[in-house]
């Protein structure tokens, strides 16, 4: 079974919340976005929402649909920009 962890459980880890933080460490390599959104922070200084949009979009194998194309030129992600079709 893989997790898709919602930002607000990320938040409470990220404020020392021991359940969250339990959760998380537990249940590593079952919670694909976090992972990939690790993966990508390596490769690029990205926004955590942007990175949970484009990690999802990611792991799911989706075409991302944005105007701001520039975020994420330097991630392996597929981008349309339905404004220059």
């Amino acid at each position: 079974m893989k997790y898709l962890v919602d930002l607000n459980i990320i938040i409470y880890h990220l404020n020392n919340e021991p359940i969250a933080t339990q959760f998380l460490r537990e249940n590593y390599q079952q919670i694909a976005i976090s992972n990939q959104a690790i993966k990508n922070r390596k490769i690029k200084k990205i926004k955590l929402p942007d990175n949970l949009i484009v990690s999802t979009a990611m792991i799911n194998d989706l075409i991302l649909v944005t105007r701001n194309v520039k975020d994420f030129k330097t991630l392996d992600i597929k981008v349309l920009n339905i404004f220059k079709v």
